[in-house]
């Protein structure tokens, strides 16, 4: 390989993962931002905080013999800050594969959290960017 050629593409391959950072989440991750870490949202304000639809208020308990409905709590998303030392995205925690380790999320997600008003038990819903 010529040094010209293994230049173009060691350059190739920095932009790649450029993308890949600026495409990370929705809240617009760039190389520039610093910290990344959870946010947190007691009740229906969290509701929004999400990286596709909003969440439903209230969703079918899923836990054996509940018929109950369990109702928002809070809402735990990935929020990107200024100027302090960078953190990992839940995504950097485990890989996502799914023929070998599993499946895990992708990129940057928020997670609403529900309890039941019959058994109290906890639920969850899920999504990423």
């Amino acid at each position: 390989m010529t040094k010209d050629l293994e230049d173009e593409l060691d350059e190739a391959i920095a932009r790649t993962e450029r993308a890949k950072v600026m495409l990370r989440c929705e809240n617009g991750c760039n190389p520039n931002q610093k910290e990344k870490e959870m946010k947190t949202v007691i009740g229906k304000e969290g509701l929004t905080k999400t990286h596709q639809e909003d969440f439903p208020e209230i969703v079918e308990c899923v836990h054996l013999g509940c018929d109950g409905d369990a109702r928002i709590a809070f809402v735990s998303y990935e929020a990107i800050d200024s100027d302090t030392e960078p953190k990992k995205l839940v995504c950097e925690l485990h890989q996502n594969n799914p023929e070998d380790s599993g499946f895990w999320p992708h990129d940057c997600c928020a997670v609403a959290v529900y309890f039941c008003n019959k058994c109290l038990g906890a639920v969850a819903l899920m999504n990423q960017a």
